[in-house]
């Protein structure tokens, strides 16, 4: 092989191994984001069948669903809270309203969060917001984990409908965890490949791990930047 073919292999491998890093990065931050959408589907049908059956069967609400036994007083305090819903009530019914609104407020935070994220993602500002796009997910996740250690130890107390009802919801929200974290972890990186628009022009401008027709990397992301200034 002559010397004058090397250069021209060097960028050859210089380019495929930037577009395998890009594309690798962009797969798993796609990847996370569809489970965390798919999660988020999951944790509203369980959430959904749980609200609808604790309408369904009024007064008791959620203690249609609860074991008797064992002992009153080897109960959870979360336990008992629910089988004293009908007493503490004005109308002698289970409130299901006030015991979900929390629910429904924590999936809600998930969908919106998603949805700044792939918009953001769409915008390809990614890399400009992701301090606080990773802040307000971690939020999140950290409730999710809450709920998650909740269900769980409620399990040796629901029966039948609303057993399976809670472990699909928990299962949602576990997937929530794994898309959220992982998003955490791929979209640090996904942000360095995308392009950087132009808050002015909206023009988008090559990101930090991108190359150019000739197969030269980029070093910055900004059309201001000293590689670019030379």
């Amino acid at each position: 092989m002559s010397a004058g073919q090397k250069p021209s292999m060097v960028q050859r491998a210089r380019t495929f191994t930037i577009d395998l890093y890009n594309d690798t990065a962009r797969l798993l931050f796609t990847l996370s984001f569809l489970i965390a959408v798919g999660g988020s589907i999951v944790t509203m049908g369980g959430l959904a069948a749980m609200t609808a059956y604790c309408w369904d069967n009024q007064p008791l609400g959620l203690g249609a669903g609860f074991k008797m036994t064992p002992a009153y007083a080897a109960k959870t305090m979360e336990v008992m809270r629910i089988e004293k819903a009908t007493v503490t009530s004005t109308t002698g019914s289970f409130q299901c309203d006030k015991f979900f609104r929390f629910d429904w407020f924590l999936w809600t935070f998930q969908v919106v969060w998603l949805m700044i994220v792939g918009l953001c993602w769409y915008r390809h500002t990614l890399r400009k917001y992701q301090s606080a796009l990773w802040a307000m997910g971690a939020t999140v996740t950290a409730w999710h984990f809450f709920k998650i250690n909740y269900i769980i130890s409620m399990d040796q107390w629901t029966t039948g409908e609303l057993h399976t009802q809670g472990i699909i919801t928990a299962g949602g929200l576990i997937f929530c965890c794994i898309g959220n974290f992982f998003m955490f972890l791929s979209g640090a990186n996904y942000a360095l490949t995308m392009p950087r628009r132009n808050e002015l022009s909206g023009v988008a401008f090559p990101g930090m791990n991108s190359h150019s027709a000739d197969g030269k990397s980029f070093a910055q992301d900004s059309p201001n930047s000293a590689a670019n200034m030379a």
